[in-house]
């Protein structure tokens, strides 16, 4: 018996989909990152004092805490919800903005690539069709 098709349902488009798949990509390198630095905290703070240690353990705890957002993220794009469009749209402009600002530090190349990513993306999150998923 064939399965049948409700006509109101909407498809997500293949982009978002990447997108998601990206997210969860880098969230599981966020999450790896964070973890070693906890774990190498206490190492850090009997190696080379215990600022530096201190540091890498609130860095490891921010990684983590991103790699929590993304993955929040990502499944609210495979499941079309709008608060996960929103998150998105300001986590990119915020890195838009930190990539602007690290052009003036002398990290030029990454700046740039990382500008040319965030616009790419909030250029496709902003077509009708996209936005239309995610309504």
């Amino acid at each position: 018996m064939p399965k049948s098709t409700n006509s109101n349902q909407k498809k997500r488009p293949t982009g978002v989909t990447v997108l998601a798949v990206l997210y969860i990509l880098f969230a599981l390198l966020l999450l790896g990152g964070g973890g070693v630095l906890l774990s190498a905290r206490s190492y850090l703070g009997t190696q080379v004092g215990s600022v530096i240690g201190t540091f890498g353990g609130v860095l490891g705890g921010v990684l983590i805490v991103a790699a929590l957002i993304m993955f929040v993220i990502s499944y609210g794009f495979l499941k079309g919800n709008e608060w996960s469009w929103w998150v998105a749209i300001i986590f990119l402009v915020l890195g838009l903005i930190s990539e602007v600002a690290s052009l003036f530090t002398g990290q030029i190349g990454a700046g740039i690539i990382g500008i040319i990513i965030s616009a790419i993306i909030i250029y496709y999150l902003t077509r009708p069709n996209v936005k239309k998923w995610f309504k």
